[in-house]
């Protein structure tokens, strides 16, 4: 076969040329002609834009960021992403309307947590009352009952001995003895009345107190669903973005540091390349519902899939 020297030399010249360029103007060259498979690749990231009303620090921020690598790197026995000042991929902590809703529930809950505390010790306070009220009331009324026969009694020897012109002197020193009794047990069912009747008005106090903690409650609540109506379904918690300008993750809203490492760990998914997954515990669900932590089974078969490694 005859080798057309101009089209060797051109095709050689071609390679060549490309080869260099790739040489001279570094990885990006190179990528374009050799690109990398999913996974082979240490992806670099760095802190672009950091917002310190989240109420955790940028270091504390890199750890989280290095606990959620974790999941996906022990798993591929391999470093996948890296840390560095120069890194390629940003990482963004953005404060918007989303931690702000999230702030407010918080505190809407922290209060309703403590007016349902106070609650409940006000309506120990107030069963105490009405269990108490009920037993003194019972003994005082039962106590009435007895002095009402005794004074009856009294009442018609007084009237017998009146119609028989006066009463002997041993029966006299009887009646007033028992006029003096009656007398003292009246007094003190006087002071029984008192107490009963301080009793009462502390009780119904007490309920209006309970009735004020109830209203404060029912408005705080509704305060409450109100604002967690406006945060579940209107917004991500953070997202992943790939295009001209570069690649980045954005995180806008978390409520505990469990819940960001585990928003870490979906995002950094999506920047492997991973896709959702249907099972509502797993990392790379759609939402951030769950508490788990590890990788489930259909996380596992997305990484294998993408980075193409036995399972």
């Amino acid at each position: 076969m005859v080798l057309n020297f101009k089209k060797s030399t051109a095709y050689l010249f071609l390679i060549t040329t490309i080869a260099g360029t790739g040489y001279y103007y570094g990885p990006e060259w190179k990528e374009l002609f050799f690109p990398y498979k999913p996974c082979e690749k240490v992806i670099t990231y760095s802190i672009d834009h950091f917002d310190d009303r989240f109420g955790i620090t940028k270091e504390e921020f890199i750890t989280h960021i290095g606990k959620a690598e974790g999941v996906w790197e022990d798993k591929m026995n391999k470093e996948l992403f890296v840390y560095s000042t120069t890194g390629t991929m940003q990482v963004n902590l953005i404060y918007d309307f989303r931690q702000q809703t999230t702030d407010e529930r918080g505190e809407v809950g922290g209060v309703i947590n403590i007016d349902t505390q106070a609650y409940m010790n006000m309506k120990v306070k107030y069963d105490a009352l009405v269990s108490d009220y009920a037993r003194k009331e019972k003994a005082y009324e039962s106590d009435v009952t007895i002095y009402d026969k005794e004074r009856k009694v009294y009442d018609a020897k007084v009237e017998y001995w009146n119609r028989q012109g006066g009463a002997p002197s041993k029966e006299y020193d009887e009646l007033t003895q028992d006029q003096g009794t009656l007398d003292e047990k009246a007094e003190a069912l006087s002071q029984r009345a008192k107490i009963l009747n301080t009793l009462s008005k502390n009780i119904s106090s007490t309920a209006n107190t309970l009735n004020e903690l109830v209203d404060k409650l029912n408005i705080k609540v509704n305060t409450f669903n109100t604002i967690g109506g406006s945060a579940v379904e209107e917004f991500n918690e953070g997202e992943y973005i790939q295009d001209e300008n570069g690649e980045r993750i954005n995180v806008y809203q978390f409520e505990n540091e469990d819940k960001l490492v585990r928003l870490l760990q979906h995002e950094l998914g999506h920047a492997l390349g991973l896709e959702h997954v249907s099972d509502i515990d797993a990392i790379m669900y759609p939402y951030n519902s769950s508490n788990k932590g590890l990788l489930s089974v259909d996380d596992i078969q997305e990484l294998m899939r993408v980075c193409s490694q036995p399972s």
